[in-house]
This record gives structure tokens, C-alpha cells and sequence, in this order.
């Protein structure tokens, strides 16, 4: 074997010395840039107030670049990141949609719309505007929104989120609180309406999102104006049929508190497909006096059909049951639990009739945080039901929170996964759980290998 002179040596250590410099300047470089996407550049919202969109706010230098600014110079590009931060970091925000700038906020380009935790940073409709309004009439663009609650919006259509020819993602948001009110018609969409467009939502929270009617006509049985809720379509998601590509997923997403007619949770007519859901105490229930037009308090399939997947669809209220308004509109590909029978499920593994024994909707940390948040979510315990009884096959990798699936030996069925802690062994040497219990045997004759393997070694660095 060659030896290196002590010349060579040091050339050697020249040569490492300059790899690593040039490594060091170009990862510099690369820190100082901002995050970029393809085609995109990062766009960093730095006020909570809101006025008439200035695209040239957001340029260089940054003035003062608000959440309408930076969607608007967005919308000039493609593939921006809009970061929506929490002001002070780590604090509660809320940006309203409501103080001047126009009310509802255009996304017409493809482009991120990201906060730092769903958990603080809101986008707020005020109660009197969409928060959103996605997609275009032209080509359609991929929008995507995460780490943002959405909020408070009001609308006849889409109190949230109205979309019309957009691929829409969601993923880690909360949408609560947000209302569709029809004006002698039922409202559609509490929380999002979709006319056109691939609907694709992951590890998102609906709660408490609900459509009414303003009745102002004797036709409609009304004297006096008269609000109702218990009237239209969706509480939390109206799909429409739109157009063949009109698809809606939801993965690991938890539905809890939204009331309609029909569909509590989610009201749709075109192809959808349920993967590890958790949707628990919604209602569909019309008004007392009024013709029963209710159907599916979890989940209403429109002379289509819903696909059910590691699935729980339960206790929610309606007189259909959970799924409506029949059961031939659901498909079981096996795993799922409702309560009442009412979802077709026929598969391999699937519970009907079932209490799944979720917890009410609550902040369900899990021992490492992720560093953009999470929802809060509806926990089971190890003696539910649900509990590793998933099919692991197209289980995802995380459950809502992002805690890793599958814990124990299968998944657990809905949006949450049980913490399963293994036996540690302590320092005393004793297996944990069990003070009294003896070394096994193996453990023994390992560390003895383990000795004397080492031992060997030394020896024979030292011949």
C-alpha cells in the first residue's frame, strides 16, 4: 500500500480545506436566498391590517406587505410561496379579510398560501364575505393552503371557500365557524363550495360550519323575514358534479359541530373518496313544521358514490342516519365503523352499528410537536374500537397530528392515531413496567458477545 510523503499529506489537507470552503460559501449563498419554489419566488406577509391591494408593497424594497398584497403580486406569477406568519412569532393572529381591502381574497394564479400553525394564524371573513375565492374561468390553477384557520366567512355559497375551475389542496387548516345562507333557498357550503375542480384535503379540522335560509316570501311560509338553519346543502363541503374531473379526497381529516339538510359534514355529486376520516356529531335536520328534505347527517351522496376507507362515519345526527340519503351511494374498500348501519359497509374489516368511543373535538398534542402545528382532533383511547383494527394498506404514513402510523400493529381507524410507548429498559437494568422481573436470558449472553468482541479488537490493535 502506498504511504503518503509528508508533502503529499499536505497537499491533501489543502485540497480537503478548499471542498470544504467552497461548501461552507455556497451553503451561505443558499441560506441568504429566499425559500423558492419552481417558477416561484417566497412572499412574506409582515402586517395583520388590510387594505386595497399594492402588489409593489411586497416588491424590493418591502414597505409594507399585507396578506391582499402579497396574493395580488402572486397572482402575477406562478408557483409563489405567500408565508403567512404569526406577528409577534408564536402569538395568536388573526388577519381580517373585512377592514377596506375589498372583503373576499382572489387566488387566481397557482401558487402557497402558508401560515406557521393553524392553531395561530387566522384568516377571518368578519361574517360578511367568503374568505377565499379560488380558481379561474380560464386554466385552471393549483392552489394550495396550509397552517391557516378560516374563518367567520358568510356567503350564500361557500362560506369559507367558494372555488370554481381550481385544484384546491388543503392541508394542516382548520375551518370553523364559517356560514352559507341562502336567501329562499337553503345555503350550500358552510365551510367550502366547489362548482369545478380536484378537491384534495389532508389532516384538516371542520368544525361548527353550518347553511340556513332567510325566508322573506309568503311562498316560502314566511310573514315577516325569518332565518332557519336545518336548510341546504353541506355544512362543511359541498362537491358539485361540475365536470368529469370534479373529484373530491379527504385524508385524516376530522368533521365534528357542522349541521345542513343535507350532508352535515359534506354534502356531494361527484366521485369522492374517504381515507382514514374521522366524521362524528354532525346533523342534517330540518326545521320542526317544514318538509323533510334531510338526508345524511355525516355524509350525502348525490346520485353518485362515496368510497369509505379506514373510515369512521358515527353519531351523527339525522333521521337517514349517518350516511344518506341510502345506502347504495357508499362503497366500502374495507375497515370503516358507523354507528347506525346506515353506510353499506360490507367490507373486509368494516364495524357497522358501532360505537367508536372518539373523545370530543380537543388539542391532542403529540410528544413531538410539528414545527407548523396541527388541528385539534377527536382522540380514542386503546379500548375503542378503532384501535389498530385500520387496514395498513394505503394507511398514510402520519395521522393528523403527524404522529407516525401505524403505531401498535395495524393503524387505527379515522384521522387519529393512539401513542403506543414500548417497554424501556431503565438503568437498573430492570425491564420497565415490571420492578421484579429478571434479565432475560439473551440479554445476558449479548452483552458477553458484545465483551468480548471488543476485546478481541483491542488485542489485536495492539499486535
Amino acid at each position: 500500500m502506498q504511504m503518503l510523503t509528508s508533502g503529499g499529506f499536505r497537499r491533501t489537507q489543502i485540497v480537503v480545506g478548499l471542498v470544504v470552503f467552497a461548501l461552507g460559501a455556497a451553503l451561505l449563498i443558499a441560506v441568504g436566498k429566499p425559500a423558492q419554489a419552481a417558477n416561484g419566488v417566497s412572499i412574506v406577509v409582515n402586517t395583520t391590517a388590510d387594505a386595497a391591494a399594492v402588489a409593489t408593497h411586497c416588491g424590493h424594497p418591502v414597505v409594507t406587505c399585507s396578506l391582499r398584497d402579497a396574493i395580488t403580486l402572486a397572482d402575477t406569477d406562478t408557483n409563489d410561496i405567500v408565508h403567512v406568519p404569526a406577528i409577534p412569532s408564536g402569538t395568536a393572529t388573526v388577519y381580517p379579510t373585512t377592514s377596506g381591502g375589498g372583503n373576499t381574497l382572489p387566488v387566481s394564479s397557482s401558487m402557497t398560501i402558508a401560515g406557521d400553525d393553524p392553531r395561530l394564524v387566522a384568516v377571518d371573513g368578519g361574517t360578511t364575505n367568503p374568505v377565499f375565492a379560488t380558481g379561474n374561468g380560464n386554466n385552471p390553477p393549483t392552489i394550495t393552503i396550509t397552517g391557516i384557520t378560516i374563518q367567520n366567512g358568510h356567503a350564500a355559497t361557500g362560506g369559507g371557500i367558494v372555488n370554481s375551475n381550481a385544484s384546491l389542496n388543503l392541508a394542516n387548516d382548520i375551518v370553523a365557524n364559517n356560514v352559507a345562507t341562502g336567501i329562499n333557498a337553503g345555503g350550500q357550503g358552510g365551510g367550502i363550495f366547489s362548482s369545478v375542480g380536484l378537491i384534495n384535503i389532508q389532516s384538516t379540522t371542520f368544525s361548527n360550519n353550518v347553511t340556513n335560509e332567510v325566508q322573506n316570501t309568503v311562498a316560502r311560509g314566511a310573514v315577516a323575514p325569518r332565518a332557519l338553519s336545518g336548510f341546504g346543502q353541506g355544512g362543511g363541503i359541498y362537491n358539485s358534479a361540475g365536470t368529469a374531473s370534479s373529484q373530491l379526497t379527504l385524508t385524516n381529516d376530522t368533521f365534528n359541530g357542522n349541521s345542513s339538510g343535507q350532508g352535515g359534514a359534506v354534502w356531494t355529486a361527484a366521485p369522492t373518496t374517504l381515507n382514514n376520516d374521522t366524521i362524528v356529531g354532525n346533523s342534517a335536520v330540518n326545521p320542526p313544521g317544514n318538509v323533510p328534505t334531510a338526508g345524511g347527517g355525516g355524509v350525502y351522496a348525490n346520485a353518485i358514490t362515496v368510497n369509505l376507507h379506514n373510515t369512521i362515519v358515527a353519531k351523527n345526527l339525522n333521521s337517514s342516519g349517518d350516511c344518506g340519503p341510502n345506502p347504495a351511494g357508499f362503497s366500502s374498500a374495507g375497515h370503516n365503523i358507523d354507528s347506525d348501519n346506515t353506510c353499506n359497509l360490507i367490507g373486509t374489516g368494516d364495524q357497522k352499528s358501532t360505537d367508536p368511543q372518539v373523545a370530543a373535538l380537543a388539542f391532542n398534542a403529540p410528544p413531538v410537536v410539528p414545527p407548523n402545528g396541527f388541528p385539534n382532533t377527536m382522540a380514542i383511547t386503546n379500548t375503542s374500537p378503532a384501535f389498530d383494527k385500520a387496514d395498513n394498506t394505503n394507511c398514510p404514513t402520519a395521522d393528523e397530528r403527524g404522529l407516525s402510523r401505524p403505531q401498535g400493529a395495524a393503524c387505527d381507524v379515522g384521522a387519529f392515531e393512539v401513542l403506543v410507548v414500548a417497554p424501556t429498559l431503565p438503568k437498573s437494568g430492570v425491564l420497565a413496567g415490571n420492578s421484579n422481573a429478571p434479565q432475560p436470558a439473551w440479554l445476558g449472553l449479548a452483552l458477553l458477545l458484545t465483551g468480548a468482541l471488543g476485546a478481541a479488537a483491542l488485542i489485536g490493535r495492539r499486535v
